[in-house]
Formats: structure tokens, sequence, C-alpha cells
């Protein structure tokens, strides 16, 4: 019996643990709100992006288009239906943990209207020139 109990003691308050731990990671998980995280341009953002990547907009609304690529993160349109854009993501020298994140605009003929960078976690003024808005008058 003392056997036994030398392997049964430490294995149920490991198992107790493992279970506590379990508990305390889901109820953080769901205080904390990241399951509700839904991909995508906020309400604000498609406002605030629309006549920087389709002139004359003024709200991009989400398309109902679904993709398998997972770098395009949403498709947009503008409320005129004067041309569209892409919520994309690449890797940057940050690597795939920190994507940069792009809308591009397009108008109905397919030349680029407009671009702005959504997110850019690149090494400051190394990988951010992408967010001067002269450097991106290039692609445009």
């Amino acid at each position: 019996m003392g056997k036994a109990k030398e392997i049964l003691v430490p294995t149920l308050a490991l198992t107790v643990i493992a279970v506590l731990v379990a508990v305390l990671l889901a109820v953080t998980y769901n205080a904390t709100g990241v399951g509700n995280i839904q991909p995508g341009l906020s309400d604000e953002e498609c406002v605030e992006y629309a006549s920087a990547v389709i002139p004359d907009a003024q709200k991009l609304i989400k398309a109902d288009y679904q993709s398998g690529e997972a770098d395009l993160l949403g498709v947009y349109q503008d409320e005129g239906k004067t041309g569209v854009a892409l919520h994309i993501q690449t890797v940057g020298y940050a690597g795939k943990s920190s994507p940069i994140e792009a809308l591009i605009g397009f108008d109905k003929e397919g030349a680029v209207t407009g671009i702005v960078i959504v997110s850019c976690p690149e090494t400051p003024g190394l990988g951010t020139r992408i967010e001067d808005a002269e450097y991106l008058k290039n692609y445009t």
C-alpha cells in the first residue's frame, strides 16, 4: 500500500493543479474577450480610411466575400460602388507573428487608387517607411 500511495498522491495533486490552471485559463480567455475578436476593419476604420483608398468615398462596407486565402482579411466596397478595397496582411521583417496590414483601393478598371497601412509593427525608421504618404504615392 505504501508504494501505491507514493504514486497516487503526487498524481492526484498534479491532476488537481492541471484542472485548476485549465479553469483559470478558460476564465481569463472569456473575460478578456479574445475569442470575440472579429477579423477586418472596425466601423470607425471603414469611415477613416475610405477616402484615402477610394477617392470621394465616405464609408467602406464589407462585401460578402469568402476566400481561402489567409492573407486576405476582407473585401470592402464604397457606398457609391465606384471601387473596391482589399484588406490584406503580409510578412515583414518582424516575421509571421507580427504581420503588416494594408488596405489597397482599386477603381472599376483595376487601377490602384490608394493605399493605407493599417498596422505596421516594423522597426521605426527602417520598415516603417511604408507608412509615409509620399512613399506610398509611388504605387498609385
